[in-house]
């Protein structure tokens, strides 16, 4: 039921005083809210500043009787549910728990907010530091639930006191919108009848100069005005009429071009001259349509022999007779012929003429393609062919299957197939047409027979409503690829056995591995697929070189160097490795293939010829290869090199003492406790000859790299090797040079291995020098 304009009205003002009521409301709430939330939080921050203060003393000095006394008293604060205080080992010192509720959810699950029984708590996580530093944590439950009601409490007044308002807006609108809609209503029901053509005598209402007196004239204008308009009605009538005609030919027009707008389009005048053509023209032809327009078409697009014969078909459209459809060829621009079939249809005049000819043609050749190919099959030396009944009837056959069936084409007719193959064939193929009668799908099946392995296709063909009618069956040979295929299987098979391969994806998941690299690494294939490359990753092996190997694959080129691995016992091997990415077919990477050889005899027998025989060190000769490079990296890292030289005090009286076996004694543990000291990337230590080592290694300022020269010295003296005859300690001690180089500020300091190295040697005895058992440090800045 329509609402009249007055209730309308009324429902609108109502409407309007509604929302805006509510955005006050909404806007009241969220306030109050925020206000209440926010005076919560300054609680709760205040209160937990006050817990801090109180235990920050006794956590301090670790009083756990004044933590106590702390926690009871802060309990007694309103609000306060719950207390735990832990020290920076996570180990509980005191708590305090209301004994009337649990809170062991919110103090366990760390739970931000939580009502119960009507209740509402609220967890406060603070940590209690000192000049910067933790001392301890607590966590403390706050009781919010007066806060909570207090907001609820304040909505519901509002609430109550907007259903007033909206019901103090509706009277207030039922008395202005009658008062208003009073004279509308008579104008209303004026205009109604107006619309109707009614000719009525229209009241005068309103006051002079107001809306409503102006709405009633405007009213009386109306009338006169439609009376007028009425009497030219019927001349736009019939001028409409007369375009419609026009309007209705060019209709049809347009929709017999865009009804075939995929396929060739020509429209023709009555003489055969092009008049329009479509896109598709263009593109099957090569012609545009200024190329053809106003020629004819058969000087254009038809060859010369069988002009004679579209003439004729031509003629007879223009005089009524449409052939349903034919088919012939056109020549195209590049002087190529095209099979096409038409169709064509005509537009005539008013007096019933043909004016236009529209011919539509579709492109035959896929469709002959199609039906070479077929026939191509059905002519195949090596297809074995034939059409079936479901009882195995033959209704068709080829000449490939006559002659591997051994009898002639006419007595193979109207005869069942199984008369003519062996009984074990017979059974296979018709388990395979049971089930393609049961699934009404293609069935594939290979069989053996004769030596030869046949590899066959059933397809159903189906009638109307779904139901088989008949059965094709294509055979071929597949003998020579079975062989082959066993060869490969061989291949892939010595390939898996000795060459280790595996493949990932692009996340670097392993996704296949091959039984040699199963066998090298002491995984299982389903140990390791599914794992990243990580499982075989040797910690010796810097992040840098794997950073450089993605880095190079995964912008589609080969990877190639040599990896430190270490199998699943942990012991340590090396491989010579290729990454090959893996492209699908348009040329994006879905996978990465890596083929690796085990080189770690190699390696071996490289390390050999760079290692001390007694301490296990890199040689002299190791040191000399990769000073430079190190330099570069470091100077490239931006950090600080640092050339270490030591020296065992006063070791020739220690062998006079002890003897060189315990002399050779102490050099290996010396050379163990710098490999096991040199454990960041890139730090190495160096045998150089008798008792005198080297390092190589990084730092971030001058002070970490004093402190890790002194943490040699200091280590190598704690390890308490007596040695009486030193005169810096009762143990075996070392001397430290130290010289460094800053790249982070200066990067253009000349470099020269000899003058760095006499450098370090010349800081060792300024060290003993000094008294032994010291480092001495200093800065090239040169």
């Amino acid at each position: 039921m329509r609402l009249s304009f007055k209730y309308r009205f009324i429902l609108s003002f109502v409407t309007i005083e509604a929302v805006f009521i509510s955005l006050i409301v909404f806007f009241n709430f969220s306030s109050l809210n925020r206000l209440s939330n926010s005076l919560i939080e300054e609680k709760i921050e205040a209160t937990t500043k006050l817990f801090t203060e109180l235990v920050k003393t006794p956590l301090l000095v670790y009083d756990l009787a004044t933590i106590d006394n702390a926690v009871e008293s802060f309990s007694s604060i309103k609000d306060i549910a719950a207390v735990e205080i832990f020290d920076t080992k996570k180990r509980m010192l005191s708590h305090f728990n209301d004994e009337g509720y649990t809170y062991k959810n919110i103090l366990d699950h760390n739970l931000e907010e939580i009502i119960t029984d009507d209740r509402t708590f609220r967890l406060s996580k603070l940590s209690i530091t000192v000049d910067g530093k933790v001392i301890g944590s607590a966590k403390i439950v706050f009781e919010i639930t007066d806060s909570i009601q207090t907001i609820k409490n304040n909505r519901d007044l509002t609430f109550t006191l907007v259903l007033v308002e909206i019901l103090f807006s509706m009277i207030l609108a039922y008395i202005i919108g009658h008062r208003l809609t009073n004279s509308l209503n008579i104008l209303t029901s004026a205009a109604g009848q107006i619309a109707q053509d009614d000719q009525i005598i229209i009241p005068n209402v309103g006051k002079q100069g107001d809306e409503i007196y102006i709405l009633s004239n405007a009213l009386h204008i109306m009338q006169e005005r439609i009376a007028q308009r009425n009497s030219n009605m019927n001349y736009l009538v019939k001028k409409l009429q007369d375009s419609t005609a026009l309007i209705q030919k060019e209709r049809d027009f347009h929709s017999a071009l865009l009804n075939q707008a995929s396929s060739l389009i020509v429209v023709m005048n009555n003489k055969g001259e092009v008049v329009l053509t479509n896109k598709a023209v263009e593109t099957l032809t090569g012609y545009t349509q200024s190329e053809v327009e106003g020629k004819i078409v058969w000087d254009i697009f038809i060859p010369k022999e069988i002009r004679p014969k579209v003439q004729e078909v031509f003629l007879n459209l223009v005089a009524g007779d449409f052939p349903s459809s034919y088919e012939n060829a056109w020549i195209v621009k590049d002087g190529s012929q095209v099979p096409f079939a038409w169709s064509n249809s005509c537009i005539v005049d008013d007096k019933g003429e043909i004016e236009y000819v529209i011919t539509v043609g579709i492109d035959m050749t896929e469709r002959n393609k199609k039906e070479q190919t077929i026939q191509a099959l059905l002519n195949s030396p090596s297809v074995f062919i034939v059409l079936i009944s479901i009882d195995e009837t033959i209704l068709e056959i080829n000449e490939v299957a006559v002659a591997r069936l051994k009898a002639k084409n006419e007595e193979l007719k109207g005869k069942k197939l199984f008369d003519y193959t062996s009984q074990e064939s017979s059974q296979l193929r018709r388990e395979y047409i049971d089930e393609l009668i049961v699934t009404k799908k293609r069935v594939v099946y290979e069989e053996k027979e004769n030596g030869y392995v046949y590899k066959n296709h059933l397809y159903p063909i189906l009638d109307e409503k779904g139901n088989i009618m008949q059965i094709s069956i294509f055979s071929h040979d597949i003998t020579p690829f079975y062989k082959a295929q066993k060869e490969l299987d061989k291949y892939i098979k010595l390939v898996d056995e000795n060459v280790m391969i595996s493949h990932a994806d692009t996340k670097g998941i392993t996704t296949s591995v091959s039984k040699a690299f199963c066998k090298i690494t002491g995984y299982t294939a389903k140990e390791l697929i599914g794992q990243k490359y990580n499982i075989i990753r040797h910690p010796d092996i810097p992040t840098s070189l794997y950073d450089n190997l993605w880095n190079t694959i995964k912008k589609g080129k080969v990877w190639h160097g040599e990896i430190k691995n270490q199998n699943k016992n942990g012991e340590a091997y090396w491989v010579e490795t290729a990454v090959y990415p893996d492209f699908d077919e348009e040329g994006n990477i879905i996978g990465y293939n890596a083929i690796r050889q085990d080189i770690t005899s190699k390696k071996l027998l490289e390390e050999l010829s760079i290692m001390d025989s007694l301490t296990k060190l890199y040689n002299r000769r190791c040191f000399d290869d990769v000073f430079d490079k190190e330099i570069k990296r470091i100077k490239r890292e931006k950090k600080i090199f640092c050339l270490l030289s030591l020296d065992v005090d006063d070791f020739k009286m220690y062998n006079d003492t002890y003897g060189h076996q315990m002399g050779d004694n102490v050099l290996v543990t010396i050379g163990a406790f710098l490999k096991e000291h040199m454990r960041r990337s890139g730090d190495m230590a160096f045998r150089i000859g008798g008792e005198e080592f080297s390092a190589i290694y990084s730092a971030d300022d001058e002070k970490s790299a004093y402190d890790f020269a002194n943490s040699i010295r200091q280590g190598i003296e704690n390890k308490k090797i007596e040695h009486k005859t030193n005169r810096a300690s009762p143990y075996v001690t070392v001397s430290i040079g130290v010289i460094f180089i800053d790249f982070k500020k200066n990067r253009s300091v000349v470099i020269d291995q000899a003058v760095l190295y006499n450098h370090a040697d010349e800081l060792l005895y300024i060290a003993k020098e000094k008294g032994r058992n010291t480092v001495e440090i200093v800065e090239k800045r040169e």
